[in-house]
């Protein structure tokens, strides 16, 4: 089973390098909902994949539109 929720940036932390040489960042979504209306997601991201979280911050910027899915 798997949500989704579209929303505006308000927020993006800054990225979090851990010893093993994961990354991870936390972001805040806001949406025009009456209730729950701002989520926190965390993006975790092992070695392999750790591009994945720059990548997030290259293309995403605080105010943009956008559909998060988990």
């Amino acid at each position: 089973m798997s949500y989704k929720v579209n929303g505006k940036i308000n927020k993006i932390s800054e990225i979090k390098k851990h010893a093993n040489g994961a990354k991870s960042l936390d972001f805040i979504l806001e949406t025009d909902e009456k209730f729950n209306n701002t989520y926190v997601f965390n993006m975790y991201k092992s070695l392999d994949y750790a591009e994945s979280v720059d990548k997030f911050v290259q293309y995403n910027k605080v105010g943009d539109l956008v559909s998060v899915e988990f």
